[in-house]
């Protein structure tokens, strides 16, 4: 399950895109509900990507694409079970863990993104199911952002 999916696209252009990743997760999480996963729409082996931990909806995934550009957009995850606690910039944790990753790139892709701004979530870019940018090196203010993302397999 992925808020938005490009899968063996080319030449898109998203401008000021924006997803909310379910409110009511982790309970239950992305793993095998409420959707099971089906090979036909190619969707995220979350049992693989996070076997021991708690899966969560991408906000946007890429995979095997090319030529994709975003041009301003925010990736957000404001809940968890409801609760807007983990979204808050009081939260008591002192970080926004609504969720661990939102925005993964898989496979032969090419992506470049400009002005992307991010809420909730740890990890704010995923390549290959390896973290490469967290929320904490990127706080602008409420959100997390990053100004420019360009990635080339």
């Amino acid at each position: 399950m992925a808020a938005v999916q490009f899968n063996g696209a080319s030449n898109v252009f998203a401008g000021f895109l924006q997803t909310e990743t379910p409110y009511y997760m982790p309970n239950p999480d992305a793993k095998s509900q409420p959707y099971g996963r089906s090979d036909a729409f190619s969707d995220p082996d979350y049992a693989s990507a996070c076997p021991a931990g708690i899966c969560d909806a991408y906000g946007l995934r890429v995979l095997n694409s090319k030529n994709v550009r975003i041009y301003g957009g925010g990736l957000y995850s404001f809940f968890k079970n409801y609760d807007v606690t983990c979204s808050s910039p009081d939260a008591p944790s002192g970080q926004r863990d609504c969720q661990n990753q939102i925005f993964s790139i898989e496979g032969d892709s090419s992506v470049q993104a400009f002005a992307l701004s991010q809420v909730g979530a740890l990890q704010m870019l995923t390549i290959d199911r390896e973290d490469k940018a967290t929320w904490s090196d990127n706080l602008s203010v409420y959100s997390n952002t990053i100004g420019y993302i360009t990635y080339r397999m």
